[in-house]
């Protein structure tokens, strides 16, 4: 993987261990996702990082093509930094056909500053091609 920054290009090598749940109640499926990382960057130290998602999907009305939605994630490090970030999203996906899908979210990103938390909001649009 690799990221643009202001002295060029940094790589960086992430194994990842994943572990899904997924269950229905109703008409809601809720997952909890969760994720363990070893993150490896050239000159930095080393760390494992954990990702947890837990997120519900609910269809109103009998709607098969529209999807509202409703996520919460956070981020700890295995390091000094400890829990890092946190993010809170709701949206709706739409299912055009089987080959387009739209996601329009709203998230709200906390992260970790010195002294406190930054806050970022985000609007937005992801369009899905499925050939």
């Amino acid at each position: 993987m690799g990221y643009k920054r202001d002295y060029g290009w940094e790589m960086e090598q992430r194994p990842m261990i994943f572990g899904n749940l997924t269950a229905m109640l109703g008409k809601a499926e809720i997952e909890l996702a969760n994720r363990f990382e070893y993150r490896i960057i050239k000159d930095l130290n080393d760390y494992i990082r954990y990702k947890q998602v837990l997120s519900m999907e609910v269809i109103p009305f009998n709607f098969s093509w529209l999807i509202l939605f409703a996520a919460e994630e956070g981020f700890y490090l295995f390091n000094s930094e400890r829990f890092n970030r946190s993010r809170l999203s709701v949206g709706t996906r739409i299912k055009y056909n089987s080959t387009f899908e739209m996601k329009l979210y709203y998230m709200l990103e906390k992260n970790k500053m010195n002294p406190g938390w930054d806050s970022v909001d985000i609007l937005g649009l992801n369009m899905y091609f499925d050939f």
